[in-house]
């Protein structure tokens, strides 16, 4: 679901095109990119 919902936004901030849709996507894009390295990093940081 969350690859689907990265391509929905993707597609709704062509049809927007807001500034505010505009850093949200980007902001989904990244979360999405870096989830499992962010998850990977705080997984080794609980640990210790």
């Amino acid at each position: 679901e969350g690859e689907h919902d990265g391509l929905t936004a993707s597609k709704i901030l062509r049809r927007r095109d807001m500034p505010l849709s505009r850093q949200q996507w980007l902001f989904g894009e990244r979360s999405v990119n870096q989830g499992p390295w962010l998850r990977k990093e705080d997984a080794c940081i609980s640990q210790e």
